[in-house]
């Protein structure tokens, strides 16, 4: 269902993987100004196509599997989600083992970071409670000074970032390995 004036989309999720027994998820998603991301304007776009090639929309699965080049009656599952991802990724060599449930953790991690509650993230998502929030996110740990995202972050600075390739210089040197291997297996009687 639309919002007035196309603002934006009320979503009734009733099917899939995360969904159990009579479980809804009803989750609201708005315009924004980035046409190449909206969400809105890419699922008009969606519509428009889908009645470009016939396909009827108004019963049945709103997201469907495909098969070459033909619209099943399936629903659009994990397992195709996945697969269309890595292809994607693949194709512009950019796959670094990204998965669809891990935006997830991402949604979760942006939408607190933006401060909003832990409540309104879990309905959002689609979790049964504020909990997985906090199972998704980690940001109790994220947050730390000693996090890695602090640390990266402070590694900025020149003094920060030569102390680093200094550490990096001293622990990547090799030109002993053989010798104290050797030594090591002399003393395990490994000759």
């Amino acid at each position: 269902m639309f919002f007035p004036q196309s603002s934006g989309i009320l979503f009734n999720h009733i099917f899939g993987k995360t969904l159990r027994g009579d479980s809804v998820n009803t989750f609201a998603v708005k315009r924004c100004d980035n046409q190449v991301v909206c969400p809105v304007c890419n699922f008009e776009r969606y519509l428009s196509i889908s009645k470009l090639l016939r396909i009827d929309l108004s019963k049945g699965y709103l997201f469907r599997a495909t098969k070459g080049n033909s619209v099943l009656e399936d629903p659009f599952v994990g397992s195709a989600i996945h697969n269309r991802l890595k292809s994607y990724l693949r194709a512009i060599n950019s796959d670094e083992g990204e998965t669809p449930h891990r935006s997830r953790s991402g949604c979760s991690i942006t939408l607190s970071l933006l401060g909003v509650s832990k409540e309104s993230i879990a309905s959002h998502v689609g979790w049964a409670n504020s909990n997985m929030v906090d199972h998704y996110s980690d940001l109790k740990d994220l947050l730390l000074p000693s996090a890695p995202t602090a640390v990266l972050a402070n590694s900025v600075s020149t003094d920060a970032s030569s102390s680093v390739v200094t550490a990096y210089k001293a622990c990547n040197d090799f030109s002993l390995f053989k010798k104290r291997l050797s030594l090591r297996l002399a003393e395990l009687n490994c000759f």
